[in-house]
């Protein structure tokens, strides 16, 4: 992939006169670093640079994911504006969404915007058109015949394959995992119609207000699947206040059983960080599988 060097890519954007005339290290999280550009049109850009090998593909899927979300009604979403090179690096550039303090009523409103996007941007089968990226592991989004099968094939099975040939599993541990895929269409439930568009990594610290107090999303691995993967994950590594969820039910309450369901939804985000983080997350992996074995 042929990118072009950061200026350019904001004269492409901006105009031939646009300059950068300052520059700010700001959090970017555990991947990336991340910086604030002021501009001579005074507007603000963020720009996210990795050196990973696959760098320029995670960019282009975030940049993806981040166009799918934007949706009338959903949570704000910074529009991106392309990604580019510098130092050899990639760089992906999106407008700067400062933070700012909740509202009494944020939670609410990012529960109701939230709802919004799972009912307005539906598909007839789960996957997505392109592969992309759950913090630096590949999420794979193949379209399949039903939302068990995607979820057993494409987020379990894929995982504990991964976790296995990077020595992460013991072989009985592998067969505790492997009967969780087998088992899956027995616990886990089929969407009411459609399935949805969902962030697909949503947990605190890829949501804040904005700078009038409106829900923001940033960081998304997005793909069609069953709303409640969303919510899930919302409780995973502590929750959004309580309004938020009050929220959410009022505009599309969940099907009943979600709480049984939880925990299996969440086990690919907990196979997912041992993998990145590693054996600190095994006991929760594995405490999680029996449950459903």
């Amino acid at each position: 992939m042929t990118l072009p060097g950061l200026l350019a890519c904001l004269k492409a954007h901006y105009g031939n006169d646009v300059t950068v005339v300052r520059r700010a290290s700001v959090s970017g999280g555990s991947i990336c670093a991340a910086s604030k550009l002021r501009l001579s049109n005074g507007e603000d850009v963020f720009a996210k640079t990795a050196r990973s090998p696959r760098a320029a593909q995670m960019f282009a899927a975030e940049r993806d994911g981040l166009l799918a979300l934007q949706v009338p009604g959903g949570p704000l979403v910074p529009t991106p504006i392309g990604i580019a090179e510098e130092e050899g690096a990639p760089v992906l550039l999106m407008a700067y969404i400062p933070h700012g303090r909740p509202t009494t009523d944020w939670a609410e409103d990012f529960g109701r915007a939230l709802a919004t996007l799972h009912r307005t941007s539906r598909h007839p089968a789960p996957g997505y058109a392109i592969d992309n990226f759950i913090g630096k592991t590949v999420q794979r989004n193949t379209w399949s015949d039903t939302w068990e099968s995607f979820f057993a094939a494409h987020r379990l099975g894929f995982l504990v394959e991964l976790a296995a040939r990077q020595r992460l599993l013991s072989r009985s541990d592998e067969q505790v995992l492997e009967r969780v895929v087998a088992r899956v269409a027995q616990w886990l439930l089929s969407p009411e119609g459609e399935m949805s568009l969902v962030h697909g990594d949503l947990w605190t610290g890829n949501a804040f207000p904005g700078p009038g107090g409106e829900p923001v999303l940033v960081d998304p691995a997005v793909y069609f699947g069953h709303r409640e993967v969303d919510i899930a994950m919302s409780e995973l590594f502590g929750r959004f206040p309580e309004a938020f969820y009050r929220s959410y039910e009022s505009v599309w309450p969940l099907q009943p059983g979600y709480a049984e369901r939880r925990d299996g939804y969440n086990l690919y985000h907990l196979l997912n960080h041992l993998i990145l983080f590693g054996g600190g997350y095994h006991a929760g992996v594995m405490a999680t599988a029996r449950k459903y074995a």
